[in-house]
Order: structure tokens, then C-alpha cells, then sequence
């Protein structure tokens, strides 16, 4: 296999000389940039997957309760102008790049955002008989909330029946902003009013349910 005497050469445009006019081969100064801020995020502890024209970079790690994404795309105008970002928050994380980021501080964003989702996934899946966790979204309404899916069992007839709760990932121990059950009828009668915002998620529950199993 012959190897090119320029291994850059795919990245390189033809540019008349400033000083003598003789044509060089250049980097574009924005993908100069865009590659060395490649590298320095390589250098951090996560998994990144590059595309074959190095246009653009997935990054993958799991937490305690969910694994996440980040996608990036080189902007044309790189660093003056942020990259595509897609990822597993959807409108739960919506950076404003500002002069001065780089791609590795908008990775710590994300990674922080997603410490603080995960913490509040984590909280409210720690549940005890009769209810078992689910699954989890972020809140298609409320991208400062998560949707929570219990299954929960009533005492009495030991039917099942699915609790939707949208939980503030930010203050994931207070009140549910959003509370539905697939049986209605088995939200009648609850003390909402016991919800005691200083215990643990699931000890609220098993408090303000306790009339329906048990």
C-alpha cells in the first residue's frame, strides 16, 4: 500500500503566497482549529468516535441509570460560529456558544447536565414493592422535567396499573409537577398534601399511596 507524502493532503486547499505569490497548501485556519480541538478532546476520559472526513464526532458514555450522546458538526466558520450539536437531551440541553468555547468545554456542559438528569433518573427508579420503575424520558412539554413510568400494584384486586410522573430533574425530591395514572379512579382520595419534599422520592410514594396497597 503506497503511502502519500502529504497524509493531510484531503484537508488541503491551494493558496497563493501572500509574500511571493507561488501557490502552498494551506489548512483552512477553521479546520486547523476544528482538528486540534479533536485532539484536545481526545485527551478526555470518554468514548469518541470520529466520522471518516473528521467533519464530525460522536461521543458516548453511561452513567448510573442511562447511557447518553453527544453528536458535534463542524460548522463552516468554526470557532466563531458553534457546531451542530444533537443529543440523547434533546431540548433538555440547548447550548448558546459563546466566543471563547470550545468543544471541550461544551462536552463538560453536557456531561454536567447529564450528571444532574441522571441523579434524578437514579432517585426516583430507587423504588420499593409495589411499584417498579419502568422506563424514562425527558418531558416532551417540560424539557426541565422527566417522565417517569411506574407499575404499580393495588392491594386488594393485585391489578397492575402505570403511573406517569413528571419529575423537576433539578429538585427531582419535591412534588411531581405532573401526576397520571392508567386507572384514574386510583388517584382519588390521596394525601397529597404528606409529600414531604426533605425524604426520599420513594418514601413519598409508598406515604401517599398507602391507601391503595395497602
Amino acid at each position: 500500500m503506497e503511502v502519500p507524502v502529504q497524509p493531510w493532503a484531503d484537508f488541503l486547499i491551494e493558496c497563493p503566497s501572500i509574500n511571493n505569490g507561488a501557490g502552498t497548501s494551506e489548512l483552512v485556519e477553521s479546520e486547523w482549529e476544528w482538528l486540534k480541538q479533536l485532539c484536545e478532546l481526545a485527551d478526555e476520559d470518554c468514548c469518541s468516535e470520529v466520522n471518516n472526513s473528521f467533519q464530525q464526532v460522536t461521543i458516548t458514555f453511561r452513567l448510573d441509570a442511562s447511557s447518553y450522546f453527544l453528536k458535534l458538526q463542524r460548522s463552516e466558520s468554526f470557532p466563531a460560529t458553534g457546531p451542530g450539536v444533537v443529543t440523547s437531551l434533546g431540548s433538555a440541553f440547548e447550548h448558546s456558544w459563546q466566543n471563547g468555547d470550545t468543544l471541550c468545554s461544551l462536552y463538560h456542559s453536557f456531561v454536567e447536565r447529564c450528571l444532574k438528569i441522571d441523579l434524578a433518573v437514579k432517585l426516583c427508579s430507587d423504588v420499593r414493592y409495589p411499584f417498579t420503575f419502568m422506563e424514562w424520558t425527558i418531558d416532551e412539554d417540560e424539557p426541565t422535567c422527566i417522565t417517569i413510568t411506574l407499575l404499580c400494584e393495588e392491594w386488594s384486586s393485585k391489578k397492575s396499573f402505570q403511573l406517569f410522573l413528571a419529575v423537576d430533574w433539578l429538585e427531582p425530591s419535591t412534588f411531581p409537577r405532573g401526576l397520571i395514572s392508567s386507572v384514574p379512579e386510583y388517584l382519588q382520595g390521596l394525601r397529597f398534601d404528606e409529600w414531604d419534599s426533605s425524604d426520599l422520592f420513594a418514601d413519598n410514594l409508598i406515604r401517599i399511596f398507602r391507601n391503595v396497597i395497602s
